[in-house]
């Protein structure tokens, strides 16, 4: 008997010490884990920090500016970490820095930016003053500045450390003056300027323009802004206008015409006003939201008022859509301009930052200057850098070679105006160009040839979608297509991409043309679509119906569809239902959404220059997605997931409540529940067939996982063995299961939470 007891105490004193021993080992493992996690240059917890620096006003009357230079700034950082865009083994961080939009104080951000050693490039300034002061200390530092809000041409001219990713002031007047002459039709025009430099500047070179395209200038106003009779000043100008009926061109700062434009509307509201880019400011608008007669009208002042953006987000691509929706989910309100292109801004510096492949830390003068060399590579529409204000590239002065965008306010939103102009990137490829020039449909400006682009404002109204077959990924959609457009357009040419069958448009049900040339076409359309679902997520699926489409023989040169998001469809057509989803009653649709996104094709054009390096072709291509999903989807998840749930919750009561004497009918149970398990998973890969695995199928493998160990352990408890040391193996390699068990459970419950939560929300 006290043989027995010694061998007993025996075993359980080598196994305390085995475990001891395991449980050492452990602690050690995750201390090496750790120091290496910690230590070693290659673990993702010890990446090197890239630093980039932001000037702006963050303080003061200008803050708001600031602010947003920020939060476009690091919605692109945000964007790079969620896309695992990030340089391998580094970080990006962001230094802000306050130059309260003085020139002194940005001379003293820019110096303290240079001796600290830290910063790679720089974004910003905000206003072409304190650019142009900050630019002296960058270039005599040899550090690279990138603004995407200042127009001033003298910032980047003579200074090859500058670099601006919107449109300068030569470019904005070009485009000006050509449309005044090209698209309205205008032969003569007023002028009213500030004789601040921001002012000044663009008037010099808009009469410069004016001069060569034959548009007469009948009056000038010009005023001092700094004047302390500048509202006297301003009422006085704006009584003289009304003796003008001439459109005019209203080359002043937002403050300035913000107090000035009511003036004039007041005089003259059906008067035409033509700014430069700070009357499409954010801040413009606002300015005159506030004010009582256009709150109380909406438009009554802003409507007839042109200008210039170099982003605006109903023309963009498809990356400023989803720029947009990122932004008002974090933010909780529409981007500004200033946002969006200082997003571009810091999409251009990390861009840089890989392709000049910079050695870090240590070798921070060097790094500057490869940073240069890289930036200076993207010259060209081929190498450029897509962005959400277009492709981005740099000319010999390092502005950019894209054009900004006309634009037009109606009810106080800032819309594209119907006529673009587009840069043309082969002359070789452009029919009758002389004549197209002579017509004004080609002009040049800023030293490069543009083409003029037609904007059709184009929307859909969906009535119904039937016949929804989630496996074959088809379905019907029945719907009504409209076009808004001025001039000539052959709408019935577009082709629909995802449909099963080609699609005529047949007679519009609506044909109309207004007293500002705008037509106004209404067809109905129902037919059968095709759209690859994607089932990984699968029970948690959302999926989203696509109809899009572009038009077979204009490029996006010639034509770019813009969605038209401020016609009332409703009101026009009257007694329309709302969308419907036919014979697919355990579904429900989303609310839809519309957006226009540039498609790219690299062809040779059977001409022998692009035999080695193709030529891009691009269209515009109009898109309409509804989202799709599971009525009661937690319901849905919980169905699919029961037998898994009922099956792991088996495998549990076997392994921990099942007496030890039963292991022999456990042992059956789990059999049983194998095939059970085979079951249910084969009849879930029959409904779906696809050939990759889903989340439930996922669930599945850890079933069988649970079983083949559960079994095991119920073998090596049933086994005897006289050997001491046997049993000791096999308590570990019980423990050891147990592990596994608990760590399958946890992994499987935690993934399945994770893509409820996450993934299916998008």
């Amino acid at each position: 008997m006290k043989f027995f007891e010694f061998e007993f105490y025996y075993q359980e004193y080598i196994m305390k010490k085995l475990l001891l021993i395991v449980i050492l080992f452990l602690l050690f493992f995750i201390e090496v884990a750790i120091l290496f996690l910690w230590l070693h240059p290659l673990s993702p917890l010890n990446k090197e920090v890239l630093y980039i620096g932001l000037a702006g006003p963050m303080s003061g009357p200008n803050q708001a500016q600031g602010l947003e230079m920020v939060k476009g700034a690091e919605q692109y950082l945000d964007y790079l970490h969620q896309t695992g865009g990030e340089l391998p083994g580094k970080k990006i961080k962001l230094i802000i820095f306050d130059d309260k939009r003085d020139k002194d104080t940005a001379i003293k951000v820019a110096s303290e930016i240079v001796f600290q050693k830290k910063v790679l490039l720089v974004l910003g300034h905000e206003d072409s003053n304190t650019s142009l002061a900050a630019g002296k200390i960058y270039k005599r530092n040899e550090i690279c500045a990138i603004t995407a809000s200042a127009i001033a041409e003298e910032v980047t001219d003579k200074n090859e450390w500058y670099f601006r990713i919107i449109p300068g002031n030569i470019s904005q007047i070009n485009l000006i003056a050509n449309f005044i002459r090209n698209s309205l039709k205008l032969k003569s025009i007023n002028l009213i300027s500030d004789k601040y430099s921001y002012s000044s500047s663009l008037i010099n070179n808009f009469e410069i323009m004016a001069k060569k395209l034959g548009i007469c200038i009948k009056r000038k106003w010009e005023f001092d802004s700094f004047n302390k009779k500048i509202d006297v000043l301003l009422k006085t100008i704006a009584a003289e206008t009304s003796k003008f009926p001439e459109p005019i061109f209203c080359a002043v700062r937002s403050p300035v015409a913000e107090k000035l434009i009511p003036l004039i509307k007041e005089k003259n509201r059906n008067i035409i006003i033509i700014g430069p880019d700070s009357l499409s400011k954010q801040a413009f608008i606002n300015a005159l939201k506030s004010d009582t007669e256009e709150e109380f009208i909406p438009g009554l002042y802003s409507d007839r008022i042109l200008a210039v953006s170099p982003l605006i987000a109903e023309i963009a691509d498809k990356d400023a859509y989803l720029f947009r929706q990122s932004f008002i989910k974090k933010y909780k309100k529409e981007p500004t301009r200033i946002a969006g292109c200082y997003y571009d801004a810091m999409c251009v510096a990390v861009e840089a930052i890989k392709k000049a492949e910079i050695q870090g830390k240590g070798h921070i003068l060097s790094d500057r200057r490869k940073i240069r060399l890289a930036l200076k590579s993207f010259y060209n529409y081929q190498n450029a850098i897509r962005g959400i204000t277009g492709r981005i590239f740099f000319n010999t002065k390092g502005n950019t070679s894209s054009p900004p965008f006309m634009g037009f306010y109606q009810n106080q939103r800032f819309l594209p105006a119907f006529v673009q102009y587009q840069p043309i990137l082969d002359t070789d490829q452009i029919k009758d160009v002389f004549t197209k020039t002579l017509k004004g449909d080609i002009i040049l400006s800023d030293g490069k040839l543009m083409i003029q682009s037609r904007v059709v404002y184009t929307g859909m109204y969906i009535n119904e979608i039937s016949n929804l077959d989630i496996i074959n990924s088809s379905y019907t959609a029945d719907f009504y297509l409209w076009f808004r457009y001025k001039g000539m357009f052959d709408e019935t040419r577009i082709e629909f991409l995802n449909a099963m069958n080609p699609v005529k448009l047949g007679m519009p049900v609506k044909n109309t043309i207004n007293d500002k040339n705008v037509t106004f076409r209404v067809y109905r359309i129902k037919s059968d679509f095709k759209e690859d679902f994607v089932f990984h997520n699968y029970p948690f699926e959302r999926h989203k119906l696509q109809i899009n489409f572009q038009h077979a023989d204009m490029t996006k040169d010639q034509l770019i569809f813009v969605a038209d998001s401020i016609l009332n469809f409703s009101q026009i057509m009257g007694n329309l239902k709302k969308t419907q989803l036919i014979d697919a009653d355990d579904w429900q649709l989303g609310e839809p959404s519309f957006y226009q996104n540039t498609v790219e094709k690299k062809s040779s054009l059977g001409n022998p220059k692009f035999f080695n390096n193709q030529y891009i072709i691009s269209y515009s291509r109009f898109n309409a997605t509804i989202p799709v999903e599971k009525k009661m989807l937690a319901l849905f998840i919980f169905k699919i997931f029961l037998p898994v749930i009922i099956l792991m919750l088996i495998i549990c009561f076997i392994r921990y409540v099942m007496p030890g004497k039963y292991s022999g009918f456990s042992i059956s149970v789990l059999a049983v529940l194998f095939i059970a398990n085979m079951l249910f998973h084969l009849n879930i890969f029959l409904d779906l067939t696809v050939l990759y695995p889903t989340t439930v199928d996922y669930a599945h493998f850890s079933v069988y996982i649970m079983i083949v160990i559960s079994a095991f352990i119920l073998v090596l408890k049933n086994s005897s063995s006289e050997k001491c040391g046997k049993k000791i193996i096999e308590k570990i390699l019980i423990y050891t299961g147990n592990i596994i068990f608990f760590i399958i459970i946890l992994s499987i419950s935690g993934l399945q939470l994770y893509i409820y939560a996450f993934k299916s929300s998008g």
